[in-house]
């Protein structure tokens, strides 16, 4: 898996993709869910966690932003890549 960059990366939450440069991802996890992206190997893995999005959500559409969810995205070194 190619490592992640954050300026190049798009989430398509309508489509269940993740973008990353050239490739492209299918998250079959139709339901919020947020992810651990590892900076070495590249991995994606689930992360289930409860995590207050409101204000976030909130703050983009008081900048004139039409929202349509939001995820957190955790990045360091999956316990492969830290082992």
């Amino acid at each position: 898996m190619a490592q992640e960059h954050p300026d190049e990366r798009d989430h398509d939450a309508a489509e269940g993709c993740l973008h990353e440069r050239e490739a492209v991802r299918f998250d079959p996890r139709t339901q919020p869910h947020h992810h651990l992206v590892c900076t070495s190997c590249g991995a994606v893995t689930d992360l289930d966690a409860d995590v207050e999005l409101g204000p976030a959500l909130e703050r983009a559409r008081g900048m004139g932003a039409q929202t349509s969810g939001a995820e957190v995205i955790v990045r360091g070194l999956c316990a492969d890549c830290a082992g």
